[in-house]
């Protein structure tokens, strides 16, 4: 019984701790709404997802052309190191977009 009565005890305290929210009468909650995420972060972040996935388009080319035989300069070697870095940050960045 004792353990009934604290827990008990508890909801009470919970319920008189958080205020209930203003629902109006279709049962809609009312009052300021938040968004997750403005308009500009969303396009920043779709013009990153572009060119990221220009970007590892571009290194699959290199690595065909160097499978091929042709020698690679040192911005394009540069660009293929920069593969597994970028290929997390498209993962990360398609998560958030979400």
């Amino acid at each position: 019984d004792l353990d009934k009565e604290e827990a008990i005890r508890l909801i009470s305290l919970v319920h008189t701790s958080f205020p209930q929210p203003n629902t109006e009468d279709n049962g809609v909650l009312s009052g300021p709404t938040t968004t997750i995420s403005d308009e500009d972060a969303i396009r920043g972040a779709k013009k990153r997802r572009k060119k990221l996935l220009k970007n590892l388009k571009a290194i699959r080319n290199l690595k065909e052309l160097e499978k091929n035989g042709k020698t690679l300069n040192e911005e394009q070697r540069e660009k293929i190191i920069k593969e597994e870095e970028w290929r997390i940050e498209l993962e990360s960045v398609e998560h958030n977009l979400q």
